[in-house]
Parts: C-alpha cells; structure tokens; sequence
C-alpha cells in the first residue's frame, strides 16, 4: 500500500511499521547469519581424508594441491570469509573443484545431499519470523483443476482436497515410488533378490531392520497417542546409506555393497507394504476395486505383448486417481504400476541389428553437398534414433529416464515441504522428554534408529547365517556387516513419508528427529 503524505500520526504509525519490520527481518538474518556459520564451523572440523574419495592412492603432492585448491590450509575465519564471499557470488564453493586436475571429486557442498540441505533450508523458513507465515500459506494453498459453470449445473473439482503439500505428498512422490518400484522389479527379475539364495539374507536383514525399531518404538510409546508412529523409525533412505558407503571406495568389498543395495531395496518394498496397510484413510472399496479391473486389464495387455509407453502411462495416471480417492496410500499405486511395466525390448537383437544396417546404408546413400545432415539424413537418423530407444526395455529406460528429475527435483521439493517442523516450544528440541498422554516420540525415533535399525540387521543377518540359510557377503567380515546395519539407521525420506500421514505431532516430533539422525 502506498501513501503520501498524512498527518504526523499517520507518519509515525508507518515509521513505526517500518522499523519494526526492520527488526524482525535482521533478527532473521543475524540467527541465519549464526546458524550457518556454526555448521560451517562443525563440518570444518572433519579430518582432511573426508575431502577425498581415493585418499589412499593420492601422493603427498596431490593432496596438498587439493588442500590448497579447496583452502583447507587457511585459517578457518579465512576459510568463513571465503564461503560467504562465494555464497554472495552464487557459488558454494563447489563449481571450482571441476577445473581442477587434482582427484578431488568432492568437498562438503556436494557430500551433503542436495535433500539435506533443503531440509535445513525448510526448517529455517518454517521457524524464521520473517519467512514462515509465508512457508505455511503456500503449502495449504488449493491447487486443483476447476469446471465451473455460470448456472453452477457444471461443478467440477480434481483432485478434490488437493493443495501443495497434498500435491507433493500424494502426487510428486508418486513419481518416487514408481521409480523405487521399477527398481525394486529389475532387482527381483534379474538382480539381487532373483533367487531365494541370494535374496534370503538381505531380505531377512530389512525384516529385523524394521522389526526391531518398531520394538523399541513402542516400549517408549505404548498406551499413548504416539503409539501409531511405530513406522517412522522403520526405514532406511537408499541415496545416504550408499553414498556413504561409497565414499569409502576399494575399501569395503563390492559383495558388501551389493548387501546394502539389496538390503535397501527389500527395506523400501516392506516400507510401502508398511505405508498401505497402517497409514492410508477409510478404505472406499468401489474405488480400490476398478482401479484393481484396471490394473488386471493392464497386466493381460503386457501379456498379449503390448510395448507402447502410452498404453501404460495413461492407466497408470488413472489407477493414481483411483488410489487417490480410495484411501489406500495414493504412492502405492506407483509401486503397482510399476511392476506392470514391461522389461522385454520390443525389437529383438537380431531384427536390431538388421533394420539399423538397413538404414545406415540409406543414411550413407543419401550423403550430399550440403551440410551433414540433410532433410533426408535426419529423417534416417530419426529412424534410428526410434528402434534404439525401442530396443532397450520400457521400465530400464523410464529408470533411467526418471533418475534425475527423482534426484534432483522430486526428492529437494520433498524435503522442502516436509522437513519444515515449526519448533513452536523448546520442549520439541527436548527428544528425550517423556509424557504419559504422549508418550516420547523423541526418544522412540531416535532410538529405533540409532540402536533398533542397526542391532535388527545385524542380528537377523547373524541368525541366517548360523543356521545355514544364508551366507555371509563375500570378502565381508562380521565388524563389517555390523558397520553396513549401522548405516541403516539412516532414515530421511521414507521415515518422513510415514510421519506426514500420522498426526501432526507425531509428525513434526517424529519429522524432526528424523531430520536430525540423518546428519
């Protein structure tokens, strides 16, 4: 609102106003400002061997080069200066470690996820005066596709209920789900878990993974109003489990890797299993059935031999609509759908090989004068460009194709709608406190993960293994698997997209230790 003149009061209210407004908005800055510079502080503290991936095949010279080169070797108010110096510049102090020829491959801004940061940045707007009004607003603003007719005989809302949160819980994070389950397909079909040998022990280790954090849960919450979130504590978040083990290179058997990638897999199939029997509404048994006819519809398709994305991708937004209104968990009809999506190419390699010959000569026949390549190359090239897309499965190349927008899109906008607990009372940064109305979610999330996760696989990995059904990963020793069920008590996404659909204190409790553990 903009006003000239007015009397002295009037002057003086906007004066007023505007110092005000001031003082909150430097407040926020100057706790950012602080909050910042004390992680900065914190992480600056790791030995130097984090800053490299291959540390122990470094010279002494190149290490020192990489020290010098991210600055490592100044005073850390330097090192501050620099970091702000680059922030107010737009750059974290990550781009120029690519023009580089030391093997440095990675510093802090790019060893922290990108969803982690943003779940700080989420908690930062959802608690500062001056942003979290806003923060609030626009994730229950209603974001729905309206028909509306003057004489209102036409009314017409889809989804009905749906704002941005909703949006990003039950519509984005379908899109992750689907991914996960094209995953989870290719490793039962042709990875980790196709046979009963090898699946028998990563399977049981995500089995007393979830079952022993849900345990421990529970002593602490049992009887209370907290008792529903004996979920949170349960999963394991697949990217921060095996990047970390991956920053420790040749150093952990590869067979170990594969364990963990298993483990993780067969974690995520019991977390939705989880998701859809305990935490989905009043079940709308029409709704579930036709999406089930649909469904079923969809698999006699894949079995006559259909291999066209269309034929798949619009039942599947149906199937989502179904699910959405039936009370099921809206996700899980990501995960049905995509085991139904079809693995086989549709061309053979042999009728691969024959077109892409028969079309490389037509493409080399119409050679020209004019620039490579002409009307009639490109149109060749076209061709190609088809049966090789068309020669690869359907599910390996939505995978693929999926990957990033998973990575660096769904994920960040997930962990910045949902990270952002208002801590409305310092009793929330309290996780040990016990009540018996509400019990310690704190202390239950905290500990199912910390201590729960870790002792679950460990010790369901040591009994399949004792009594013969399952061998211990080659090349692996037991202090090593017992680091590996350590890392599984990393929780991020999973936990979170259970706690969103238990009640809101649970869920911002629950949310926030979750937060926490996964630094």
């Amino acid at each position: 609102t903009t006003v000239r003149g007015g009397t002295t009061n009037e002057r003086g209210v906007r004066t007023d106003m505007l110092k005000y407004l001031a003082k909150r908005i430097g407040r926020s800055i100057l706790t950012l400002f602080i909050i910042v510079t004390l992680v900065f502080c914190l992480l600056r503290l790791m030995p130097v061997e984090g800053y490299f991936t291959n540390y122990d095949k470094l010279t002494a010279a190149q290490v020192q080069a990489g020290i010098a080169q991210l600055g490592l070797d100044k005073p850390l108010p330097v090192q501050l200066a620099r970091f702000y110096r680059d922030a107010l510049r737009g750059d974290l102090g990550v781009s120029h470690i690519y023009r580089t020829n030391v093997p440095v491959t990675t510093i802090l801004a790019e060893k922290t996820p990108v969803s982690l940061k943003l779940g700080i940045a989420a908690m930062l707007l959802a608690n500062l005066p001056a942003t979290k009004l806003y923060y609030h607003h626009l994730l229950e603003t209603d974001l729905s596709l309206m028909v509306h007719s003057p004489d209102g005989v036409i009314d017409w809302i889809f989804p009905r209920g749906m704002t941005v949160e909703k949006f990003i819980n039950d519509g984005l994070m379908v899109i992750f789900f689907f991914a996960v389950g094209l995953e989870i397909k290719r490793e039962i079909v042709c990875g980790q878990l196709s046979s009963a040998r090898r699946a028998i022990l990563p399977v049981l280790a995500a089995a007393g993974g979830m079952l022993v954090p849900a345990i421990f849960f529970t002593a602490f919450n049992h009887g209370t109003m907290a008792a529903n979130g004996w979920g949170i504590p349960t999963a394991t978040d697949i990217a921060f489990a095996i990047g970390i083990l991956s920053m420790l290179g040749n150093r952990v058997p590869v067979s170990l890797k594969i364990f963990l990638t298993a483990l993780a897999v067969a974690d995520d199939l019991g977390a939705i299993l989880v998701i859809a029997l305990f935490y989905g509404g009043k079940v709308q048994i029409t709704c579930l059935l036709v999406a089930l006819v649909i469904m079923l519809g969809v698999y006699f398709m894949k079995q006559m031999g259909e291999k066209r994305m269309f034929s798949y991708l619009v039942p599947a937004f149906v199937v989502w609509g179904l699910f959405y209104y039936s009370g099921v968990h809206s996700t899980i009809s990501g995960v049905a759908m995509a085991l139904l999506i079809p693995m086989e190419p549709r061309y053979s390699k042999e009728y691969f090989a024959h077109k892409m010959r028969w079309l490389n000569a037509l493409m080399l026949r119409a050679a020209s004068h004019e620039d490579f390549p002409n009307e009639e190359q490109r149109f060749y090239l076209r061709r190609m460009h088809d049966l090789s897309s068309n020669s690869v499965g359907m599910s390996y190349r939505l995978e693929h194709g999926l990957a990033p927008y998973v990575t660096f899109l769904i994920m960040p906008v997930f962990a910045l709608a949902n990270a952002g607990v208002e801590i409305t009372s310092l009793e929330y940064l309290n996780i040990f406190h016990y009540s018996p109305e509400i019990g310690s979610i704190g202390m239950g999330v905290f500990f199912g993960l910390v201590l729960g996760k870790p002792l679950g696989i460990f010790l369901a990995s040591w009994g399949a293994v004792r009594t013969g059904l399952a061998e211990l990963p080659e090349g692996a020793t037991w202090r090593m698997l017992l680091a590996v069920a350590c890392l599984g008590g990393i929780g991020f996404t999973m936990p979170l997209v259970v706690s969103v659909n238990t009640s809101s204190r649970i869920a911002s409790i629950g949310g926030l230790v979750t937060w926490a553990n996964s630094w």
